[in-house]
């Protein structure tokens, strides 16, 4: 069951691509694809993720989402295990804080990698998505324009629009998020979406290192505000054992089967919010839409669920 089981993969083969080879790689797999479908997601990973650990995750959120959509995975240096040398600190403060210094360093790159994958499919065709501590990353390369490469990137963006950027699980200071990171980035995208939870566990460690309330962490007063759509995915469909629904940190992406479905399903497809009360997957309440366990059906949601104007 590719929505509640875990999944068992093995690495096969790996092959380096010119910049122009791994374009039309990208562009022929969307294009595969009749609309609203055709789409690309460029996902960036989150704090102490190995490289092996970074296409891993992905090809598992990717055979959770049941779509064809090719998915490209931007691999920023992180520290894998999570743990450094203490500095006057805890180890893992010192990997923390390693890694969030890596993932700015990191942004120059990315703008280029985005650029990559422009040149094979449009921005209105591109979902954009940045799980934890890759918020900071994405966030980072969209609103600081004084380096060359970010510019060059919102310039694009600011000429056409992505059709999605979504922040999973942020690992950004709240009010940050909200009173600056939305309003920058929201003329940059059709759609701009924050996943939250209640039950985080990797975001509450982040909210006693950082001393600050994080973004992706659900509190009393919902991330709310008029140019973003917030989804809490506290009770979404997750594949997780009964081990891992006592001790695991409710982190994982990978294992967030209904919230990569209204990932790709609802938001990168282009469907209205109020699909996901068609479908049952998730209610409206308090400016918040609220996922449900319900387990997403595939066959019905060509049938009952409109595309917004700005896709069709």
């Amino acid at each position: 069951d590719v929505l509640m089981d875990d999944l068992d993969m093995t690495l096969d083969d790996s092959v380096r691509l010119t910049r122009d080879e791994l374009a039309a790689n990208v562009r022929f797999a969307a294009n595969t694809k009749s609309a609203p479908d055709d789409f690309a997601v460029l996902y960036v990973h989150g704090y102490s993720t190995s490289l092996h650990e970074c296409w891993r995750y992905v090809a598992e959120a990717h055979a959770r989402s049941r779509s064809d959509a090719p998915w490209v995975a931007f691999c920023w240096p992180s520290n894998g295990t999570g743990v450094a040398a203490p500095a006057r600190g805890a180890i893992f403060d010192r990997a923390y804080r390693d890694d969030s210094t890596n993932a700015v360093a990191s942004q120059p790159v990315f703008a280029r990698a985005v650029h990559v994958v422009l040149d094979a499919v449009p921005p209105a065709r591109l979902l954009l998505v940045a799980h934890s501590m890759g918020a900071q990353l994405l966030s980072g390369t969209l609103t600081d324009t004084t380096q060359p490469d970010n510019a060059s990137l919102r310039a694009r963006l600011t000429r056409e629009r992505a059709r999605g950027i979504a922040f999973v699980a942020p690992d950004i200071d709240a009010h940050r998020f909200a009173d600056h990171v939305v309003p920058a980035i929201s003329p940059l995208t059709s759609r701009l979406v924050a996943y939250t939870s209640g039950r985080d566990r990797m975001l509450v460690l982040s909210r006693q290192r950082s001393g600050t309330p994080r973004a992706g962490l659900r509190t009393r007063t919902p991330l709310t505000r008029p140019e973003l759509e917030t989804v809490d995915a506290t009770d979404g469909l997750v594949a997780e054992s009964g081990f891992q629904r006592v001790f695991g940190t409710h982190h994982a992406i990978r294992r967030a089967s209904a919230l990569v479905f209204d990932l790709i399903h609802i938001v990168a497809a282009g469907r209205t919010p109020g699909c996901r009360a068609t479908l049952a997957t998730a209610a409206f309440s308090a400016g918040v839409w609220v996922l449900t366990p319900q387990r997403p059906a595939l066959n019905i949601i060509a049938g009952q669920c409109a595309l917004m104007k700005s896709t069709r």
